[in-house]
C-alpha cells in the first residue's frame, strides 16, 4: 500500500513539474513573441516630412499635444480646435507648417469648409492620415435614468462617433489619393462600462465609434482601398476632458429635473454627491498624468511601417476585466463601496 501511495506522489510531483515548467515555456514564448513584435513594428516609413496629417479636438489635451508633437517632427499638420482662442495658442508654439482651422466638427457646413480647403491644397498628393481626436466626456445635463432626455445622449454621440464617422467618410477620396490612415480615438471605457467612471451617454459613443471604426476598417478591404484603420483605446488620463468641476455642475444640473415633489429627490442627491466624490478619488488616484503614453500611440499608428490594429494599455482594469464572465465583472461594478 505504501509503494502505491509513494507511486502516485511520484506521478502527482512530475505531473505538476510537467505543468510548471509547460507555463513557464508558455510564459517565455509569449515574451519572445512580444518583442519580435515590437522590433517588427519599429520601423518607421520614409519621407513622412511630406505626408500631410489631419487632427481633430486640438484646443487641449491629446490632440494639441499631437498637433505640437508631429509639427516638431517635420510633418505638415492641419490642426482644429473648437475655439479661436485654441487656434491662436497652437500657430504661436507651432512652426509654419502647422496651420490652426476653427471647426465645429458637428457642423456640416464646417466640415464640407475644410473639405474643400484640403481637396484644393492636397489635390496632387493627398491626406496621409485623418487623426478623429475630438470628443467630449458627458453631456451638459447628466441626470439620473429616469429623468434624462433623448438629447443628453445625442449631445455626445453627435461629437464622438456621428461627426467621426462623417468625417471619415468626407475625407475618404483625399484618405484614398494617399493610400492614408485613419485614427479613431475610442475608450477603454466602453470595453467595460461603468456608471461610476463615466457617464451612460459617453460609454455609448465610444462603442458605437469603436464598432464603426472596425466596420469601416472591413469595408476597405472588401473596397480593394489602401486605406487602414486604426483606434486608440486610453483608459483615464488627466486630461480637461476630465474636468471634474464641470462634471459636477452637470449632475448638479441633472438634480434640478428631478421635481421638488418627489419623495426621493434627497436620496437622489445623496447618490449623485457619492458618484461625484467616487470619481474625484479615482482621478486623483488612479489616473494617469503620463499624457506622452497616449501621444506615443498616436505616432506609432501614424508613422510605423506595420501599425497596430488596436492601442490599449498593457494591464488597463477595463480591458483586462472584459475578458472575465460578467457574473464577476458586474459584482465588481456594483459593490456598495463604489458608491
Amino acid at each position: 500500500m505504501l509503494c502505491v501511495w509513494q507511486f502516485v506522489n511520484s506521478n502527482m510531483m512530475n505531473e505538476a513539474l510537467f505543468l510548471l515548467s509547460l507555463s513557464l515555456a508558455c510564459i517565455g514564448l509569449y515574451g519572445i513573441i512580444r518583442r519580435v513584435e515590437r522590433w517588427f513594428r519599429s520601423g518607421y516609413i520614409k519621407n513622412f516630412k511630406n505626408k500631410h496629417v489631419l487632427i481633430t479636438g486640438c484646443d487641449s489635451g491629446f490632440g494639441y499635444m499631437l498637433a505640437k508633437r508631429l509639427d516638431k517632427l517635420g510633418m505638415p499638420v492641419t490642426a482644429t480646435c473648437l475655439t479661436e482662442e485654441g487656434c491662436e495658442r497652437l500657430e504661436s508654439e507651432c512652426s509654419a507648417r502647422l496651420k490652426a482651422i476653427s471647426l465645429d466638427v458637428t457642423n456640416e457646413e464646417d466640415v464640407n469648409d475644410l473639405k474643400e480647403c484640403l481637396e484644393y491644397e492636397l489635390r496632387e498628393k493627398g491626406l496621409y492620415a485623418l487623426v478623429n481626436n475630438a470628443g467630449v466626456s458627458q453631456p451638459r445635463v447628466v441626470a439620473e435614468v429616469y429623468w434624462s432626455k433623448r438629447g443628453d445622449i445625442r449631445e455626445v454621440m453627435d461629437v464622438n462617433s456621428t461627426a467621426m464617422a462623417n468625417i471619415t467618410s468626407k475625407f475618404l477620396p483625399l484618405l484614398s489619393r494617399a493610400n492614408g490612415r485613419v485614427i479613431n480615438m475610442t475608450s477603454a471605457s466602453m470595453r467595460l462600462p461603468n456608471p461610476i467612471g463615466v457617464t451612460i451617454a459617453y460609454v455609448v459613443s465610444k462603442a458605437a465609434a469603436s464598432a464603426f471604426s472596425d466596420a469601416f476598417r472591413i469595408l476597405m478591404k472588401l473596397d480593394k482601398r489602401n486605406v487602414s484603420l486604426h483606434i486608440i483605446e486610453p483608459g483615464m488620463y488627466k486630461t480637461s476632458v476630465m474636468d471634474i468641476e464641470r462634471i459636477t455642475k452637470a449632475y448638479e444640473r441633472g438634480i434640478e429635473r428631478i421635481p421638488d415633489s418627489f419623495k426621493l429627490k434627497k436620496t437622489f442627491e445623496k447618490h449623485s454627491a457619492n458618484i461625484i466624490r467616487s470619481l474625484r478619488e479615482k482621478f486623483n488616484n488612479s489616473a494617469s498624468s503620463n499624457l506622452d503614453e497616449v501621444i506615443d500611440y498616436y505616432e506609432h499608428a501614424i508613422l510605423s511601417k506595420y501599425p497596430k490594429k488596436r492601442y490599449n494599455k498593457l494591464g488597463e482594469p477595463s480591458v483586462v476585466l472584459s475578458y472575465f464572465p460578467s457574473i464577476i465583472t458586474d459584482n465588481i461594478l456594483s459593490k456598495p463601496a463604489l458608491y
